[in-house]
């Protein structure tokens, strides 16, 4: 997982699972008024399970798959 600047993003495993193959294009989101909450979950180089447990990815497009 990647910003759009090209920065790795360090996720727990469970964040993606199920998730299909094919790459997505979309936004982490906790909630409105909690960019800074977003922010701080993603910036870490060993992600926190709980912080992550309060993200949704919010998919925009997938241009992979069928």
């Amino acid at each position: 997982m990647f910003s759009r600047n090209g920065n790795k993003f360090n996720f727990p495993n469970f964040f993606t699972k199920n998730w299909p193959r094919s790459q997505l294009d979309g936004e982490l989101f906790i909630g409105r008024g909690k960019f800074s909450q977003t922010l701080s979950a993603v910036k870490k180089n060993i992600p926190i399970t709980t912080e992550w447990q309060n993200l949704k990815y919010l998919v925009f497009d997938a241009p992979g798959l069928e």
